[in-house]
């Protein structure tokens, strides 16, 4: 994942379990299993995401490299 997408995710996470500027401390959020629940909530594939990679893997290449491509990005 890139830094970018993460570091909101990372900066309202520790300051919930630290109880940090304004944000209530939640109990819990101090395990492991805690923070990979609240990461996958708000990082996996959502349903539009697995059904293009799911077409994506049905396109073929038939020795037309343009029309491949052409296929791949739609």
């Amino acid at each position: 994942m890139d830094r970018n997408e993460v570091a909101p995710f990372v900066l309202i996470f520790r300051r919930q379990m630290n109880g940090e500027i304004g944000y209530r401390r939640q109990e819990g959020y101090k395990f492991w299993h805690v923070f990979a629940e609240q990461a996958l909530r708000c990082f996996r594939p959502t349903h539009e995401e697995e059904k293009s990679l799911r077409e994506m893997g049905s396109v073929k290449y038939r020795g037309d490299v343009a029309k491949f491509w052409m296929e791949m990005e739609n």
